[in-house]
């Protein structure tokens, strides 16, 4: 291409603010891309929020109309930071069968961004919040889809980037590790940003 011709730039959802810089850390090289993102997220759409508790609440909110992509985040959501293997694929297994077999429910992807662990059904090193529809076979998929999971800046803002419902399973932080506990307060602070309550 000439210099100076015209590029065609990404969308702003499949942007990735932090990817010129170093490390997530706030510095000058970053600000740049940092304020053009969050101009931009300011100026779009947020996706619909809503508060769950349980497995039970989102079998509950699903099962009206049919055929919705279910994208359920693994760790935490499903089992608890340091899960024996056995333990682990127990969990994980057992809320597939349950959310393909409620109505309403078209497909179920399980997804983290942790390892295989042993669980065939579920997609590893998912790179959240930048996981592409490609990636999730979810490409030309016109389906409504619902992301559920605990973290606003991982699972909520994939939901903010699919144009998805997002289930939130509020959880308690004061007894998890520095990093868990750290991403979900500040995702409390930034999640107007990218949500709304959805009554």
């Amino acid at each position: 291409m000439a210099r100076g011709a015209a590029t065609a730039r990404k969308p702003l959802r499949d942007r990735r603010p932090f990817g010129r810089c170093s490390s997530l850390a706030y510095t000058g090289r970053c600000e740049p891309y940092l304020r053009e993102f969050f101009h931009g997220v300011r100026l779009m759409a947020r996706a619909p929020i809503r508060s769950v508790e349980s497995l039970d609440d989102v079998v509950a909110f699903v099962r009206s109309g049919s055929d919705k992509v279910v994208i359920l985040d693994v760790d935490n959501t499903l089992a608890p930071q340091g899960a024996s293997l056995e333990d682990f694929g127990v969990l994980v297994n057992g809320a597939i069968d349950r959310l393909e077999a409620s109505p309403g429910i078209g497909r179920v992807i399980a997804l983290t961004n942790g390892p295989q662990r042993g669980v065939g059904r579920m997609i590893s090193r998912g790179n959240k919040p930048w996981t592409t529809r490609r990636r999730l076979g979810l490409r030309g998929d016109s389906r409504q889809v619902v992301v559920i999971g605990d973290q606003v800046l991982t699972d909520g803002v994939l939901a903010w980037r699919l144009d998805a419902t997002f289930l939130h399973l509020v959880l308690d932080d004061e007894e998890e590790d520095a990093h868990q506990a750290t991403m979900r307060r500040v995702g409390r602070i930034v999640v107007g940003l990218f949500l709304r309550r959805d009554r």
